[in-house]
């Protein structure tokens, strides 16, 4: 057939794009000739491929009052991306409520999103990993907000291992309520000297804190150091072992009665207030105890003198024992007279041997 007899037709859903080597509409179209023959070639070459050139293209050629068609389907392989903002997103919730993070990932074919926590760097090599598998889909919902939530999230999109794959982080900061706890509820300590009560305070944020004694506010003074190289009555310690965490400690010198008492750890923020309260109690200084002598009694024959007499009278709540020592003195003169009758016996008892013995 002569070629000025061909006419050649694409077409895309019906609607025609070129028509011979004519274009309509998009300069990303070309008619190219390959082969042998490049002449009777009439290929079709779209620059620029996009994601809506994906479908069924249809090549009509005719000559004279014969027709040829040829249907080509084209995929369009997209790799993944986030749709909207691509930046990481800074996200503050309070804990006890509820959020949904959102990822919208588009491409060809639809890739499949995962949700992970990413490992704190100080627990990776502990983990033997750097994250953790939490979730599947284009939305993660994250119910009844807790502070182990803080962290970061990150989704990742993909679609085919040989393209690469699309992600988004999302930080997330959790806020939630001062907790003070105490650290000795319980001092004792001796006038004079000195002494330290403590607590922990965790919250987020934490904006004001400070310990209260009889209406008076010891708040931070500094580090430590400061602390020892100073000679405030009062000096309030401040460390931080963590980022939410604060220890406060406060030093009290040269203890008097005013500094005896109950002591509160205040923590504040937006969210609320929490204290608890520590006690220092004084110790008093043991008396010596007074030894009192028992009350001297006679012994058998044992006569008091004047002076045994005005001191066992004289001693405090011994009015019956004096009386039972002059009872004592009565026996003991009674004692006496005894003792002569039995000596009068026995002289007479000498007497009669000696008798005896003589008149032998």
């Amino acid at each position: 057939f002569a070629l000025l007899d061909l006419q050649v037709i694409w077409q895309k859903d019906k609607k025609t794009l070129t028509f011979n080597k004519q274009f309509v509409d998009d300069s990303r179209l070309k008619i190219v000739s390959t082969g042998i023959k490049a002449s009777n070639r009439f290929d079709l070459q779209i620059s620029e491929i996009r994601a809506s050139d994906e479908g069924l293209y249809r090549c009509i050629a005719s000559f004279g009052n014969k027709f040829f068609v040829k249907n080509v389907t084209l995929l369009v392989t997209v790799p993944p991306y986030i749709k909207g903002r691509q930046t990481d997103q800074q996200m503050t919730l309070i804990e006890g409520d509820s959020s949904v993070l959102e990822c919208l990932a588009g491409g060809r074919p639809e890739p499949t999103v995962v949700w992970y926590k990413l490992v704190e760097p100080s627990l990776v090599k502990e983990m033997n990993r750097d994250k953790i598998p939490v979730g599947e889909g284009q939305r993660y919902s994250i119910s009844n907000v807790t502070r182990q939530c803080q962290g970061t999230f990150i989704c990742i999109a993909s679609n085919d291992k040989m393209l690469p794959s699309a992600s988004k982080r999302f930080n997330i900061t959790v806020q939630y309520k001062p907790a003070v706890s105490i650290v000795n509820e319980e001092i004792s300590q001796r006038r004079g000297l000195s002494t330290m009560v403590m607590c922990v305070i965790t919250g987020n944020p934490l904006q004001e804190f400070y310990w209260e004694h009889r209406s008076l506010m010891f708040r931070p003074s500094g580090s430590g150091s400061s602390c020892e190289s100073s000679s405030l009555k009062h000096c309030v310690y401040l460390s931080r072992p963590g980022g939410s965490v604060i220890r406060m400690d406060l030093l009290i010198r040269n203890l008097t009665a005013a500094d005896f008492g109950q002591y509160f750890c205040v923590a504040r923020s937006k969210l609320g207030t929490d204290r608890k309260s520590a006690s220092v109690l004084e110790v008093e200084d043991a008396q010596p105890e007074i030894t009192r002598e028992p009350p001297q009694r006679p012994v058998s024959g044992q006569v008091l003198t004047g002076s045994d007499r005005a001191t066992d009278a004289t001693a405090p709540g011994n009015r019956h024992a004096s009386s039972t020592l002059q009872g004592a003195k009565g026996s003991a003169r009674s004692a006496g007279a005894g003792l002569g009758g039995r000596s009068l016996l026995s002289t007479a008892s000498w007497l009669l041997l000696l008798l005896l013995l003589s008149n032998l």
